[in-house]
């Protein structure tokens, strides 16, 4: 379990990181002070990901499996994808109230191509940048 929460605590730390420099990025340079949905998207589904691939071997140690790489990247995409659609429900709970439901008034960026798309696109990332990697430290 310490593997698993180390890796979804290193996603979750590179995941604000790409926040903050994407919203930066965004503002100053693409979108003009208007947040692309997008752009951010497209950030927080790889970036994250290919770093965790980077630093798996440290995580899981140099001989990890293909199976337990599976497995961290599952449970990490899964917290996260729980951790946004958490977030974003207790904001907008908080904002308008609890007589509204919450995926008509909000989480207009936990959609459903977010979710599945780009769980897709951040596990595959992962697996090839994690194979790689274990690739690199058996050589070494």
């Amino acid at each position: 379990m310490k593997k698993y929460l180390e890796g979804t605590g290193m996603t979750a730390f590179f995941y604000v990181l790409v926040l903050m420099v994407g919203y930066f990025v965004d503002t100053r340079f693409v979108g003009g002070f208007e947040v692309s949905g997008i752009f951010i998207g497209a950030l927080t589904v790889t970036i994250p990901y290919i770093l965790l691939g980077v630093f798996s071997s440290i995580i899981l140690g140099e001989r990890s499996s293909l199976k337990s790489v599976i497995r961290l990247g599952l449970f990490v995409i899964i917290a996260e994808r729980l951790a946004v659609y958490l977030i974003g429900f207790t904001h907008f709970l908080r904002d308008v109230g609890p007589r509204e439901p919450v995926w008509l008034i909000g989480l207009p960026y936990y959609t459903p191509v977010y979710i599945f798309f780009g769980g897709v696109v951040s596990m595959l990332l992962y697996i090839v940048v994690a194979s790689l990697q274990r690739k690199n430290v058996k050589a070494a």
